[in-house]
């Protein structure tokens, strides 16, 4: 986030609350003028019902902060681990890889060189992990039907796959949660809440799909259904149907630029 007096800002919202910390703020090597805004962890429902607005959002505008308006703003969305299992997981992350323009709609980013410097589509690394997790997957299969009793009592069946970049769509590397870095940084309320009811949708959808009904036009049809709980994110396709239906024609295109 940029801004003026950015001390003052980030000492606002770190104080949002007088009883319960809700956000703190720190500094980022990415941005060379701002701070990056960290919330404490949510289930899907508690943010749902934040007040976004009152705690961060109201604080934008040209004399205030901006984070849409520049090249290297972002949203990064974490997920808990204990959410996934491995299977579930490169499924999440093959649908993100494999609709490459639909992801770089849903970003909101303005250019593809900012998904290439943040979130880079790396085919080779999407194969590499899912060769990564298949070989977690075997271990777990081994120690369940090999393993002591007190090897078995503590295997973890979510995901414990570590691996790869940083710089990707789906980040890896965390120990206990999933991050999503493909969105633009956004302060709008609408397109704010638009990445949370993304990831939920796309949780779900990819969890409770096979591999090979993970289709894109699936997926929308999954999110109009759900049109009560993911109400901006509807809003959001329907706002942008023109490209949305492009998209939907040629789904597995690239867009130009992008490097994958």
């Amino acid at each position: 986030m940029f801004g003026g007096d950015k001390e003052g800002y980030a000492e606002e919202i770190s104080h949002y609350s007088s009883y319960e910390e809700y956000c703190y703020c720190k500094n980022d090597g990415s941005l060379s003028n701002g701070f990056e805004v960290c919330f404490m962890p949510m289930t899907y429902q508690a943010v749902q019902k934040f007040n976004f607005e009152d705690a961060v959002l109201r604080f934008r505008g040209r004399r205030g902060l901006q984070s849409y308006n520049t090249d290297n703003c972002g949203i990064h969305i974490h997920i808990n681990r204990e959410a996934f299992t491995d299977h579930h997981l490169f499924k999440f992350i093959s649908f993100i890889h494999e609709f490459k323009s639909l992801m770089y709609l849903i970003s909101q980013r303005k250019a593809v060189s900012e998904l290439n410097s943040y979130a880079k589509f790396n085919n080779a690394w999407k194969d590499r992990a899912k060769k990564e997790m298949t070989r977690v997957i075997k271990s777990k299969k081994r120690t369940l039907q090999q393993g002591t009793n007190n090897e078995r009592s503590q295997l973890k069946l979510h995901s414990t796959t570590t691996y790869g970049d940083k710089y990707v769509p789906v980040n890896l590397r965390h120990r206990n949660t999933i991050e999503v870095r493909i969105f633009k940084g956004n302060l709008a309320e609408t397109g704010f809440r638009k990445n949370f009811e993304f990831v939920d949708a796309l949780y779900y959808f990819t969890r409770d799909n096979p591999i090979y009904k993970l289709q894109a036009k699936r997926f929308i049809q999954y999110c109009t259904d759900e049109k009560k709980r993911y109400r901006n994110l509807n809003n959001f396709f329907a706002t942008n149907n023109d490209r949305l239906e492009k998209v939907l024609q040629f789904p597995l295109a690239v867009p130009e630029g992008l490097a994958y």
